[in-house]
């Protein structure tokens, strides 16, 4: 049985950020990520992809609006979203590492260690991970979140989309109604309105991006 002094559970930002400072102040960590693709929601479901979306949307609004601000005729491109998919797609595999799903080069130089699969409770200090029992002195649960559809009437017939969905799409849609007004909702409801689609955002506080706004 391998023993570590720290051994992380989750390998999102959360989880890499812990192990790193970890491995820093010398600790010997394990990383354990269940999927093998490390970076969580905002590499694969947040950031990067609305990010990538949202530049896509950006040169295509300017080509189609600005170009005669700075003296060049108007663009209309044809142009295919799953051709912005790819790109999507592409970037995410340039920024997970050699592999596109890889933890930060510097965790393993350090002597991190990773592990795949699902991570089990043997005891309060061991971990069963696909038949592998690691003991750690001190752990972490860093596993992120799931999506929580709201209880909306009619919602589940009418038939929806999760923020981890819809960058699934492979077309864009004619109308698009987005219930939360944060800012990965406020980014996707830009992007999809220069995409072409009509956009409706609702938010139950009085403003968009609420949070944000208080500061």
């Amino acid at each position: 049985m391998q023993t570590w002094d720290l051994i992380v559970i989750g390998g999102g930002p959360a989880g890499e950020t812990a192990a790193m400072e970890a491995i820093e102040m010398g600790a010997r960590v394990a990383l354990v990520e269940q999927s093998g693709k490390y970076g969580g929601t905002c590499r694969y479901a947040g950031c990067t992809p609305s990010k990538t979306l949202l530049h896509s949307a950006e040169v295509l609004h300017m080509m189609r609006q600005h170009a005669p601000a700075v003296g060049l005729p108007v663009v209309n491109p044809d142009w295919d979203f799953r051709t912005v998919l790819r790109h999507k797609d592409d970037v995410i595999l340039r920024t997970g590492g050699e592999d596109g799903y890889d933890v930060p080069r510097s965790f393993r130089e350090a002597g991190g260690q990773t592990f795949t699969g699902t991570a089990r409770f043997q005891d309060s200090h061991t971990l069963n991970v696909a038949g592998e029992l690691l003991q750690g002195e001190h752990m972490i649960i860093a596993t992120g979140s799931r999506p929580r559809v709201p209880l909306i009437l009619g919602l589940a017939e009418a038939g929806y989309l999760t923020w981890e969905a819809i960058f699934d799409l492979t077309a864009v849609p004619e109308a698009l109604a987005i219930i939360g007004g944060g800012p990965l909702g406020v980014e996707l409801s830009q992007a999809f309105h220069r995409f072409g689609s009509r956009v409706t955002v609702w938010e139950a506080e009085d403003m968009i991006i609420p949070h944000l706004c208080l500061w």
